[in-house]
C-alpha cells in the first residue's frame, strides 16, 4: 500500500483487503458486474462474481470479462441456478 493509497477513496484503494470490505457493503448488480469486468485483481473481481444474483449480469460477465478464472466463476454460478 502505497501513500496515495491514504489520499483514494476507498473504491480505487490498491489494498485487497480495502475491496474485500468494500464488496461485503455493495449490492448493486451494476457496479458489481463493472467491478467483475473491470477489476485490477482476479480476487476482488471472482468476489463480485460471487455477490451476482442476476442472470442477466452473470450473463453479461461469463460472455464478456477479459479473464478466463472469471468468466468461469460466472459460468459456475448461472449452472447452480434453479
Amino acid at each position: 500500500m502505497g501513500l496515495k493509497d491514504f489520499l483514494k477513496p476507498k473504491w480505487k484503494h490498491s489494498d485487497w483487503r480495502i475491496w474485500k470490505d468494500i464488496l461485503a457493503k455493495i449490492t448493486d448488480e451494476v457496479m458489481l458486474t463493472l467491478i467483475a469486468k473491470n477489476g485490477k485483481r482476479i480476487g476482488v473481481r471472482v468476489a463480485a462474481v460471487n455477490k451476482l444474483t442476476g442472470k442477466t449480469h452473470l450473463t453479461d460477465v461469463a460472455r464478456n470479462a477479459d479473464d478466463e478464472q472469471v468468466r468461469l466463476a460466472a459460468v459456475k454460478l448461472l449452472h447452480e441456478e434453479p
